[in-house]
């Protein structure tokens, strides 16, 4: 199968189109009729068989997915088409609400694929949103930068807009807490989404939300560094609405490890107070550091 550039533009496709649509130029048909046009979805194009008996469109001109004239739906998207990903670093997405933005993207952590969405400092008390609001803020940049150490970013909608496909949701999710004095993560944890989290995670509520992290989510530990309570995965449906998760007991209230985002309470935008590596153990502390929200 061969291609060239036409001058049909980039387009998405509609019903009134109603053109055939393949995922990549290479599961376009091998022969076809002058005149037959069709979608490619990773190329974001209109491709016409042509009277040289091929395939033309202009699919190479729109650049590849991810890029400024080929945005993509998710990090996983990018991922899975061939050729598409340089590793780890900022591509185009799609936006609910924005368009076209710059998001960071994760393509070597737990086999790579993952979306940035949210991110949050713990350096000093200070307002920001809860990660299920949907006011964007740039995700446009590397979270694990000491650079970025205060830079925060929010994604709207982040269980239904980064799946692997534009008709897809996520089907995963990662909390990171990452720490620039030691240059690695307290813990990674990843858990599976179910519809009811993800319309939590959807739901644009600017407040804590004690589904956002249930206990009872199917969860995988990728790396844990605390000093106490290691190996526990952290929830947030297990303590009081001045703090965001606990590490400590899931299933039961009474701790908490990360305050709250917003910058009120005793404990706001603290770390550490189950996990306990660097002694806050208990009361929390400030800290330069993030909380990380990753989703595939």
């Amino acid at each position: 199968m061969a291609t060239g550039k036409l001058s049909v533009g980039t387009v998405a496709p509609t019903a009134a189109l109603n053109l055939p649509v393949y995922g990549t130029e290479e599961d376009l048909p091998n022969n076809g009729n002058i005149g037959d046009m069709v979608y490619v979805r990773d190329k974001k194009a209109m491709y016409i068989w042509g009277s040289t008996g091929e395939w033309v469109g202009e699919g190479s001109a729109a650049g590849p997915l991810g890029s400024s004239g080929n945005a993509a739906n998710s990090a996983k998207e990018i991922f899975d088409s061939p050729g598409a990903s340089s590793g780890s670093g900022l591509y185009y997405l799609s936006v609910p609400g924005e368009g076209t933005a710059q998001v960071y993207c994760d393509m070597t952590m737990d086999s790579g694929g993952w979306t940035l969405v949210y991110a949050t400092h713990h350096a000093s008390a200070h307002t920001f949103v809860w990660p299920s609001s949907n006011t964007y803020y740039s995700c446009g940049f590397n979270p694990r930068s000491s650079g970025t150490a205060t830079t925060e970013g929010n994604l709207p909608n982040k269980y239904t807009a980064y799946g692997a496909t534009s008709s897809a949701s996520a089907t995963d999710f990662i909390i990171e807490t990452y720490d620039y004095g030691n240059g690695n993560a307290d813990y990674i944890w990843k858990f599976a989404f179910t519809a009811s989290v993800g319309g939590t995670w959807d739901s644009g509520n600017n407040s804590k939300q004690d589904n956002l992290i249930p206990a009872s989510l199917s969860n995988t530990q990728l790396v844990d560094n605390c000093g106490s309570s290691n190996g526990t995965r952290p929830t947030t449906d297990t303590n009081d609405g001045d703090h965001w998760t606990d590490k400590a007991s899931p299933g039961s209230g009474g701790n908490w490890d990360i305050g709250r985002p917003d910058g009120s309470g005793g404990d706001a935008n603290e770390k550490d107070a189950n996990c306990n590596r660097y002694g806050g153990g208990g009361p929390g502390l400030h800290r330069s550091s993030k909380t990380l929200l990753w989703v595939r």
